[in-house]
């Protein structure tokens, strides 16, 4: 799939983490809290109680922990209390699964700890458009240096949301 295109499923919750958001892999992220949230369940049509874990990490959204992902994490930390979560990196990837009938794409953490990151590398520079001179900001749950990369890769130079979407409205309008 390309970097460039919506993938439907965004459109459907795009609060929380889906396999639609790893089109390029799997992420790692840090537990900042897991707990109990209601959230609107578009196919049954009312709320319903879910494990959420939040990250600290800028631009990851919650992600929906099920019963598989739960115990993962439990084994991986080596406690089944979701306060002691806190802090431990996974890895979030996609998995085909039988469910409902089907085969999908699931969520999964990884059963094994993410090496920790080297903290002695300085972050790096802030992307800055090429159209207009700001400075890339998160977007849409993207990362600057995935908005970066991502309009780089479509239209040849580094764009911010705002200038990626008059260049996509102008290409448009001249097919």
């Amino acid at each position: 799939m390309s970097t460039g295109q919506t993938h439907w499923k965004k459109l459907t919750d795009p609060n929380y983490l889906g396999s639609w958001d790893l089109q390029n892999g799997s992420i790692v992220a840090t537990i900042k809290r897991v707990e109990q949230k209601l959230i609107f369940n578009q196919t049954k049509g009312k709320e319903e109680a879910c494990v959420v874990a939040e990250f600290s990490d800028p631009g990851i959204k919650p992600m929906v922990l099920n019963k598989t992902n739960c115990k993962t994490i439990q084994k991986l930390t080596g406690t089944p209390f979701i306060e002691k979560w806190a802090g431990q990196r996974v890895e979030i990837k996609t998995e085909k699964v039988k469910a409902f009938g089907e085969v999908v794409d699931a969520l999964r953490i990884g059963k094994t700890v993410p090496p920790q990151r080297e903290s002695k590398r300085p972050d790096p520079a802030p992307e800055t458009c090429s159209d207009c001179g700001a400075t890339v900001t998160e977007f849409g749950g993207y990362s600057p240096a995935q908005i970066a990369a991502s309009t780089k890769s479509k239209y040849g130079r580094v764009l911010c949301a705002d200038c990626a979407k008059k260049e996509k409205e102008k290409r448009e309008a001249e097919e």
